[in-house]
């Protein structure tokens, strides 16, 4: 993906200094930046976030650790892991 919105971004940078092609080569190079960046950022993240839900419903899962190792935890953490479990 990278390999080919790298060089087809950087290849209309040329064009965007055209007076009658600027504002499209533009428009074209924001938007290769923007479905690269959803493409191999945001959606991998996304997915993770929700198959690992998924997977603790389905398991019947309600804690993330055992009780026992959060012991030696900061204050916010635990809350934080108690939100998560809930």
């Amino acid at each position: 993906m990278v390999l080919t919105a790298l060089p087809a971004i950087l290849a209309m940078i040329p064009l965007s200094r055209s007076a009658f092609w600027g504002r499209m080569a533009t428009t074209i190079m924001g938007g290769l930046f923007l479905a690269t960046f959803l493409t191999l950022l945001y959606l991998p993240g996304l997915y993770a976030c929700g198959s690992a839900r998924a997977w603790r419903k389905a398991a019947g899962v309600k804690r993330l650790l055992p009780q026992f190792s959060m012991r030696g935890m900061h204050a916010r953490q635990f809350r934080l892991l108690k939100r998560l479990n809930n």
